[in-house]
């Protein structure tokens, strides 16, 4: 149930990170064109691609010639070209591109540094590596000057990029996601969007119980992105369960997960929601995320030896979610154990092992709750 949940979050975060460069009404032609042709694109029907972006271009010269939606649609269409080796009919497009996202959102934009990105690639392509230089120089410039910020942005890829990167975080298995991801992070060392790529490897090594690749690329993950809110609470739900080598080694490892927890929590609540996530969704999303997280530091007091604390966090990780995780409600039994709370511990365990029925989880929960209720009728009969 862990896996499936952390799996689905992640599905949920990636959606944020492929938004359309502004957010719109969904039922508009200039919508539905740009959908299409992206769909189209995907399944490698570039006539049709073409067709639909030419529309798209056409609905969204109505809204103004120094609206977003042109700016990203001849975006769309210059992709198209660049996959084609359509190099020069690509060029003008992502030059007018670049010209309205500049008069649109000032020449220090962001987004204006994602056009430089995408105009200095094709340049590189048509061999004319001097203008590109410059243009990447600019596009690096503004990359560093907004380094610092807090604020959400939307991220915006070539569409041969953005249909590898969902190739690969959708794929059904573990091991097809991994082998697509890693082939991914070589196609496109530059990309914006690894940490994402690392969050859903990650994932799947999570599916594999391959604890050392899960901290591996998680922590990846958190270096490009520090705010990516699925991998901090991967790893911190991850580190605290392998604690091996020195009592100092231990104790960095209970450390980190600490600080990662810490900081996804205060992520949780400024993450932007998706104009196509019903807020009563979104508001599911950002609890389960929250029970993840307080689960982490459940675990981080538990290995510490500090059950008064690991009680709370566990028993805030189930009130937050319809579908506590059974293991979150075993350990909280042993937090409660440890207190000499034994009523509670037993309902815990028996809370665990309901959820989880025929697994090992059913049987050590079952097994404990029987010995804690051995034990408190002993303490009773004795008058303790």
């Amino acid at each position: 149930m862990e896996r499936t949940k952390t799996r689905w979050l992640l599905a949920g975060v990636l959606c944020l990170a492929l938004l359309p460069p502004t957010t719109y009404a969904q039922d508009t032609k200039w919508e539905k064109s740009t959908a299409a042709g992206t769909k189209a694109y995907q399944q490698g029907d570039y006539v049709e691609a073409e067709k639909q972006f030419k529309t798209a271009i056409s609905e969204a010269g109505k809204f103004g010639e120094q609206d977003q939606r042109l700016a990203a649609s001849l975006n769309n269409l210059a992709g198209l070209y660049e996959t084609q080796g359509n190099y020069a009919q690509a060029e003008p497009l992502y030059k007018r591109s670049l010209a309205i996202y500049e008069k649109a959102l000032g020449p220090e934009h962001p987004d204006v540094a994602m056009s430089l990105e995408n105009y200095t690639r094709l340049l590189r392509k048509m061999d004319r590596d001097a203008e590109a230089g410059k243009m990447d120089a600019r596009a690096q410039a503004i990359r560093a000057k907004h380094a610092q910020e807090t604020s959400p942005r939307t991220v915006v890829v070539p569409l041969e990029e953005q249909a590898a990167f969902q190739e690969a975080v959708n794929q059904p298995g573990a091991d097809p996601m991994i082998a697509l991801a890693e082939k991914f992070l070589q196609d496109y060392p530059e990309s914006q969007l690894r940490s994402l790529v690392y969050s859903a490897l990650a994932t799947a090594y999570r599916e594999k119980n391959d604890y050392d690749k899960v901290v591996e690329n998680g922590e990846k993950s958190i270096a490009l992105d520090p705010d990516n809110v699925t991998s901090l609470a991967i790893v911190a739900h991850t580190l605290p369960q392998k604690l091996q080598g020195s009592g100092l080694e231990m104790a960095q490892k209970l450390s980190r997960a600490e600080r990662y927890a810490r900081h996804g929590l205060e992520r949780v609540d400024v993450l932007p929601q998706p104009a196509n996530v019903l807020p009563e969704e979104f508001e599911k999303t950002k609890a389960t995320f929250k029970s993840m997280l307080h689960s982490a530091l459940g675990f981080v007091y538990l290995q510490r030896g500090i059950s008064a604390k690991s009680q709370e966090e566990y028993e805030i990780a189930v009130s937050l979610t319809s579908s506590p995780d059974p293991i979150d409600y075993f350990r909280l039994g042993e937090a409660y154990s440890d207190e000499r709370k034994y009523a509670e511990a037993i309902e815990a365990f028996e809370k665990a092992a309901g959820l989880a029925p025929g697994t090992v989880i059913d049987q050590l929960a079952t097994e404990q709750a029987q010995k804690l209720k051995t034990v408190r009728d002993v303490m009773q009969g004795t008058g303790n």
